[in-house]
């Protein structure tokens, strides 16, 4: 039988479903665990074998750390900015959220790779799913070592600056690369929710994902 791995990239909880069928496994990626499942929560793997093989970036993301902390009044929300950053990045998956209580100031997240994580040849072999804001993946058997996976592929709550931006990041679709510049921001709300950003990569865990205040996006492919 084959040994599937499942992982959570925001809760760091590792699942073995060794003592699973295959089929049990594919049924239980298709059950609805939120409110808000869209046809765009699970990748296959299968996506990406019709792509053209090769790292499509080379790149790691690039930070820079503010000289002081900022805050900005957004909404009903209050934006601690902490980093400049950069991010280029083939796009793995997405996910909108409509009825999520974040929904209102981080209506999308975004899976993105780069390195060996952003080449088709290696994506065919990994299923992606995002579910309740965690970043979701399983192998049967791993294409490249566990940490390098981990380390060149992000989940981001993305923040958009203007209506114009979240136009464009409504219009991201998974296969195709994208540059995003912005801040990394801690969120306040007024109901006294913080919600904080990661500010490395070799996190895992409550608290992994970077939140981005999007100011541009570069459709680049």
């Amino acid at each position: 039988m084959q040994k599937f791995l499942s992982f959570c990239i925001a809760c760091g909880l590792c699942i073995d479903f060794s003592a699973y069928a295959e089929n049990s496994i594919k049924q239980t990626e298709q059950i609805d665990f939120s409110q808000n499942i869209d046809s765009n929560s699970t990748v296959s793997n299968q996506f990406f074998v019709n792509l053209a093989p090769g790292v499509r970036v080379s790149s790691e993301p690039a930070q820079q750390p503010l000289s002081s902390y900022k805050w900005l009044d957004k909404k009903t929300y209050q934006l601690g900015l902490s980093d400049h950053f950069k991010i280029k990045g083939l796009i793995i998956s997405t996910r909108h959220y409509i009825a999520d209580e974040r929904a209102d100031i981080a209506p999308i997240d975004i899976v993105l790779g780069w390195k060996k994580m952003s080449d088709p040849t290696i994506l065919k072999h990994i299923n992606v799913r995002q579910n309740n804001r965690f970043y979701y993946w399983h192998v049967s058997e791993f294409p490249l070592p566990r940490a390098e996976l981990e380390l060149s592929s992000t989940n981001i709550h993305l923040i958009p600056n203007t209506k114009a931006i979240e136009a464009g990041l409504k219009k991201l679709k998974k296969g195709t690369v994208v540059e995003l510049t912005g801040y990394l921001v801690d969120v306040k709300s007024s109901d006294g929710f913080i919600w904080s950003t990661s500010r490395t990569r070799d996190d895992s865990g409550d608290g992994a994902c970077e939140i981005l205040l999007v100011k541009q996006i570069r459709h680049l492919k």
